[in-house]
């Protein structure tokens, strides 16, 4: 069942090209009264309806000659407007909008228009508009309003894919041109007399006419490309984030186990120290001696730290600092968080693990000499719950990507690892809050301050 938004997003897609259709249908259907001033248009709009196989060939010329120049033109700006109005509607409804797709979509729709203005305007337009709408300003207003989007998206991708395409597109022209001069055909003739009608047909003519079309049909190819392409890497980055949450929450439910198991140990042991004193009582030493010596390796055996009295920031913690145990990791807590937080706990899985591991595998790559450590803290103030993870490293760093704090991971299989700074990324923004990343020195940073307010509510 649609959504609110989906139901929305399709109605204005629904009218955009219906709204289209009916101009288009204005443009091809229009009154062919022997009155009408433009006589010599009206009888090649007459002709375009009645041609055939047995058409004289001069009428053929005129309707293709109308068609290539107006109605081809009209026809395909009409669907890079449909198209681009979709592409925005398409990232409105994944969450992403990018509204300088406004731009080249209303200046597809206004070249368009104005092609259809220029060519019968006065059939079936008033005026007023007609006046506007075949102005040679228009396609000046175009140029920039396409210049203003480039601009705009000059620090993307789509700037890339732009450049090349524009590079591609001189090649096939040099080529087409060298093709032409060979062999005697239309392509040289035509940017001779095009150079011999500057500067007016630079500004208005045909000339700047053709170099906004084709600006438009880039732009629209290569917004195309940049937001296909960047729809992709998201689906596979979440993907793969699934497979490690899967991964994580599998982690996570070990640790929750062990932490059980740890505390039905701390009961049993209640009743070892009962034991203990009646034997004690009863002078049996040696069997006491014999019973603590016992008690000791199971002891060793379920090692459980008490760090907070939040349950899922304990097992996680508890579960680093064994790890950090078994690699001689000094580590060192200090959590002061209440037993429960508005923050959901597969939120607080993912950060805190991505976290603390993360800061686990950069200590492992330092050299065994090395003094290697990590301090970890947390607490609630204010309403917003601050963490700080802090952790020796070799003092290797390789950024992937600086605005968004991405480090390359050290792992040999990079397509299934490296995203836990992303997936830390993508859990803070929930809470209005970012990663504040500070590494040298041999010491590295992590920490962030996440409003102590569940997702929804946000949001709300």
């Amino acid at each position: 069942m649609l959504g609110k938004k989906e139901f929305i997003c399709l109605v204005v897609f629904v009218l955009i090209c219906t709204a289209t259709i009916v101009f288009l249908h204005q443009f091809t259907h229009f009154s062919t009264s022997e009155n009408h001033p433009l006589s010599e248009y009206t009888e090649v709009y007459a002709d375009m309806s009645k041609t055939d196989a047995n058409t004289p060939p001069e009428t053929n010329r005129r309707v293709l000659s109308f068609a290539n120049y107006y109605a081809i033109p009209a026809g395909m700006l009409s669907f890079v407007f449909i198209m681009m109005s979709g592409l925005f509607l398409f990232n409105v409804l994944a969450g992403s909008p990018d509204y300088t797709l406004i731009i080249p979509s209303a200046a597809s729709a206004l070249l368009a228009a104005n092609r259809m203005a220029f060519a019968e305007g006065s059939l079936f337009l008033p005026p007023v508009p007609d006046a506007i709408l075949s102005s040679k300003y228009i396609l000046l207003a175009i140029f920039v309003l396409i210049i203003i989007y480039v601009i705009l998206n000059i620090k993307k991708q789509f700037i890339r894919y732009f450049i090349w395409l524009n590079l591609a597109a001189a090649a096939v022209l040099v080529f087409r041109y060298l093709f032409g001069v060979a062999f005697g055909v239309f392509i040289p003739e035509y940017i001779s007399a095009a150079a011999n009608d500057l500067p007016d047909s630079l500004l208005f003519g045909y000339i700047a006419y053709n170099a906004v079309l084709y600006l438009l049909v880039v732009s629209f190819v290569a917004a195309y490309v940049y937001h296909v392409n960047n729809y992709a890497q998201a689906m596979t980055k979440n993907q793969v984030l699934g497979i490690q949450n899967k991964l994580i929450r599998k982690n996570y439910e070990s640790m929750v186990r062990n932490v059980h198991h740890a505390q039905t140990m701390r009961h049993e042991w209640k009743n070892n120290i009962i034991a203990m004193g009646l034997m004690y009582k009863q002078g049996k030493t040696t069997e006491l001696g014999r019973y603590i010596e016992r008690l000791s390796d199971q002891l060793s055996d379920f090692a459980i730290f008490h760090y907070s009295e939040n349950f899922t920031i304990n097992a996680i913690v508890s579960n680093a600092a064994e790890k950090a145990r078994e690699n001689n990791i000094s580590f060192r807590a200090d959590i002061s968080v209440p037993e429960e937080l508005n923050i959901s706990d597969s939120d607080l899985c993912s950060l805190l693990i991505n976290m603390l591991d993360n800061s686990i595998e950069a200590c492992r790559s330092m050299p065994e000499k090395k003094k290697k450590f990590i301090e970890f803290t947390a607490g609630l103030n204010k309403g917003f719950l601050n963490i700080s993870c802090k952790n020796s490293y070799n003092g290797a760093i390789v950024v992937s990507d600086s605005e968004q704090g991405m480090f390359e991971t050290a792992k040999t299989n990079k397509s299934v690892h490296g995203f836990g700074m992303r997936q830390m990324n993508v859990i803070v923004k929930k809470y209005c809050s970012l990663l504040d990343i500070n590494y040298g020195n041999g010491v590295f940073r992590v920490q962030t301050s996440l409003k102590n307010i569940s997702p929804k509510s946000n949001r709300e």
